[in-house]
């Protein structure tokens, strides 16, 4: 679950050593940008590996597309500014790179990348760094999901298959997947339906925002409601309990090739979302309203 730079040298380390005993107040600030291992409560953890690391005090994020295969939005997404062109492709821009700009269970905004009905695509962790397998989740996604007057079962967002490569070359899916297929929209004619979901990508709003602070909300009998004197503070943690998003933890996730798990010394690089129109926001009643999956960032634990 923790984050570390894919190689370190002698230099390095002898680098840090010397700022740890020079001054603890130095190592408080970052020594330079990088500081003491932490885990997900912020506190010092070995990283189990046996092995040297450093770590940073900067959250890690997404920083490059590598991959891209849109496929068209719903007809009456066309000129969606900077998501959706007139043609109803997606565009390929860089909002899915860096920091999430969440706002909550109340509007989706604009801060994604849409790969359209059944498109996909694949990016890039930060470069130096690799994502190994720990206790709990492991990275965080996040989408622009809303929820329709604030109801849970009245969210509307995209839901997105997930798979975490190493290499670009060996894909693993998540078996932790769980969701209904075209549940019956007269249930509830003004929203989206989503049930029994699970290790998909997009099913809750986010809130975490490196530009402001955003009020944080919990579900209550079934609706998101604000936490009284409670934020999400723009210089967020990955810890935070009220970031947002959906957690995927590495041990759920199995080789599209022959089914092994991931691997125990996994370095996770990559992540793909994958759109599928059999799934929920590709029901035919509602795929005129369709972007397809989107992703506003990614956050490694």
């Amino acid at each position: 679950m923790v984050l570390r730079i894919a190689e370190t040298t002698r230099r390095t380390l002898l680098r840090h050593l010397l700022c740890a005993l020079a001054s603890l107040l130095i190592i408080a600030a970052g020594c330079g940008g990088e500081g003491e291992p932490a885990g997900n409560d912020g506190s010092p953890e070995d990283n189990g590996s046996g092995e040297d690391a450093i770590y940073t005090e900067t959250n890690i994020y997404l920083d490059k597309v590598v991959e891209w295969n849109p496929q068209p939005a719903g007809s009456a997404r066309g000129n969606t500014a900077g998501i959706i062109d007139k043609n109803l492709m997606p565009i390929l821009n860089d909002r899915a790179i860096g920091p999430p700009e969440g706002i909550g269970s109340y509007s989706r905004g604009d801060d994604c990348l849409a790969v359209g009905i059944n498109g996909s695509a694949a990016f890039r962790f930060q470069e130096g760094f690799y994502i190994y397998n720990g206790p709990g989740d492991d990275f965080i996604t996040f989408e622009g999901s809303f929820a329709w007057g604030g109801a849970v079962d009245g969210l509307c967002c995209e839901l997105a298959h997930v798979e975490v490569s190493e290499d670009l070359e060996t894909w693993y899916y998540n078996s932790a997947e769980a969701y209904d297929v075209n549940p019956d929209p007269s249930e509830d004619s003004d929203a989206y339906q989503y049930y029994n979901v699970q290790g998909l990508h997009g099913n809750n709003p986010t809130w975490a925002n490196h530009t402001e602070d955003v009020q944080a909300q919990q579900i209550v009998d079934g609706f998101w409601v604000d936490i009284p004197d409670t934020f999400v503070s723009k210089d967020f943690r990955p810890w935070d309990p009220y970031l947002g998003g959906d957690g995927f933890d590495l041990d759920t996730f199995r080789s599209k090739q022959d089914d092994s798990p991931w691997p125990e010394d996994g370095k996770m690089k990559y992540v793909r979302i994958i759109d599928d129109d059999t799934i929920l926001d590709g029901q035919d009643w509602a795929k005129p309203w369709s972007l397809g999956a989107q992703m506003q960032s990614a956050l490694g634990i």
